[in-house]
């Protein structure tokens, strides 16, 4: 397998090693709460991406109270920007930024002009949701958030300067690499090289088309 659009070192910046590239998909997908993905459900996951949009973009970052205690989104979550940009590729956030928009509007708030530019593209017919063609057999909610938390840890990585992929003679040290390193040690499946590579492209080619 080889990617020949891989990304160079950012100038001015020295790519961190293989190990601490490890370190850094491990600690990403801890905040992306990859190995909670067989317990979240499709409504819980586009709720939480909701919630969690608005908190950052909104709230100073609180969700709300559980109970007595007050909540915090994860400073790794999307804010409202990143989740319209995402909502062009992936069904969940899609539907994250429509429950948002029907929540503020119930509301009587302002629409952040993101929000206001996807209604806009939507209701010209211009911004269609995206589904893709495992969506439309009815893909879990568990699946989308482990893809897309996969593709987060890859594309950091390739923004810190490593290669994405690998050919299959190259040394194994790719950004794929090092996410399915990381999901060893975490224990969450997938975890080989070939599978993230998958979950990269996919999401990638995804994202990719929605900019065509």
């Amino acid at each position: 397998m080889s990617d020949e659009n891989n990304s160079s070192t950012p100038a001015g910046s020295a790519t961190p090693t293989y190990a601490e590239a490890v370190q850094i998909a491990k600690e990403c997908l801890l905040r992306g709460r990859v190995s909670e993905c067989d317990e979240i459900s499709r409504q819980a996951l586009i709720l939480s991406w909701a919630s969690s949009a608005e908190a950052l973009s909104l709230s100073d970052g609180w969700i709300g109270k559980r109970g007595f205690v007050a909540v915090k989104a994860s400073k790794d979550s999307m804010n409202i920007p990143e989740l319209v940009e995402a909502a062009s590729w992936n069904p969940l956030a899609f539907q994250a930024a429509g429950l948002l928009s029907a929540r503020l509007l119930e509301r009587g708030d302002q629409l952040p002009s993101e929000l206001v530019s996807l209604a806009i593209e939507i209701l010209n017919g211009k911004q269609p949701p995206p589904t893709p063609r495992n969506e439309r057999k009815g893909n879990h909610a568990q699946t989308w958030w482990r893809k897309y938390y996969v593709w987060k840890a890859v594309a950091e990585l390739v923004d810190l300067g490593f290669k994405s992929t690998r050919n299959v003679a190259s040394e194994h040290v790719s950004a794929c690499d090092a996410v399915a390193e990381a999901m060893s040690k975490l224990n969450v499946r997938p975890s080989s090289y070939g599978r993230v590579y998958d979950f990269w492209k996919e999401c990638d080619s995804l994202k990719s088309g929605s900019q065509n």
